[in-house]
């Protein structure tokens, strides 16, 4: 995923490309979001900000 010019990345995203996910995170935490179903509002899970 692509947030605010970084890339996130998580293992079970792995097969998954094109899906959407709304990101939900803390401002004073920037190095990592939670991704959610954007239907469902379901937690998908962590995305850690890549290297």
């Amino acid at each position: 995923m692509r947030w605010r010019k970084r890339d996130h990345l998580a293992p079970w995203m792995v097969g998954k490309g094109g899906e959407k996910a709304n990101p939900r995170y803390m401002p004073h935490h920037d190095h990592y979001v939670e991704l959610y179903e954007p239907m469902t509002d379901q937690d998908l899970g962590q995305a850690v900000m890549a290297n």
